[in-house]
């Protein structure tokens, strides 16, 4: 029975590892491009199934529902490509937040007007969060 329980694990831990993305693969925001185009393929390799464009924004988005890592990416047009933001929930305290990393190879100040975009977009849907999670 034991056996059996270890292998179980085994399998799941590699499944989830085979699938699952950083959250932070890069410990510095600037990037280049070789990690962008890296790190993108992967993405779509792995979420593709999530996978939702926006081309009038020249956006595209994937979604980790195992952890809970939403992934927009820039693409070709966009002021910040080539550059991603991912975000997470997470639970402190009780309280439910929004952390958010980001990385870009180019242009700086435009990734910067990206990732306090989606600052203001988390403080936007943040009381319908704690709203949906709210315990009884």
């Amino acid at each position: 029975m034991w056996r059996i329980l270890c292998i179980t694990f085994l399998v799941f831990f590699l499944a989830r590892c085979s699938v699952a993305l950083e959250f932070m693969p890069y410990p510095a925001a600037q990037i280049s491009q070789k990690q962008f185009e890296v790190f993108f393929n992967k993405a779509r390799e792995r979420l593709s199934h999530s996978q939702r464009t926006y081309r009038h924004q020249h956006m595209v988005i994937f979604k980790d529902d195992f952890n809970g890592h939403h992934y927009a990416f820039t693409l070709p047009g966009h002021a910040a490509h080539p550059s991603w933001i991912v975000r997470r929930i997470v639970n402190h305290e009780g309280e439910l937040q929004i952390q958010q990393v980001g990385y870009y190879v180019n242009e700086e100040a435009a990734f910067v007007e990206l990732f306090d975009a989606y600052l203001k977009l988390n403080e936007t849907i943040k009381p319908q969060l704690q709203e949906q999670h709210r315990l009884p």
